[in-house]
């Protein structure tokens, strides 16, 4: 399952609100998904395209360990958006 949350920035302070909400809306998506058992887990943009890039080619080797992040690398409320 691939997640993607994404705020629209508007106004003034557009971008940090829209951080915010974004903060918010994965908290409680972790939260909810960890409840029936699944992980959460941020992947940078190189590791998203080689995985859809991997889903649509059933002939791709598999992709290499080090474009998806580390078990314990998971989300955590320490994640700041504007990090990335």
């Amino acid at each position: 399952m691939l997640l993607i949350i994404r705020e629209p920035a508007a106004g003034h302070r557009g971008r940090d609100a829209a951080a915010a909400r974004a903060l918010r809306r994965i908290s409680e998506t972790t939260r909810l998904l960890g409840a029936i058992g699944c992980t959460v887990r941020l992947l940078s943009s190189e590791s998203v395209l080689a995985l859809l890039g991997s889903c649509f080619d059933p002939d791709a080797p598999p992709l290499r360990t080090d474009l998806l992040a580390a078990p314990d690398l998971g989300y955590s409320a320490e994640f700041h958006p504007e990090d990335r």
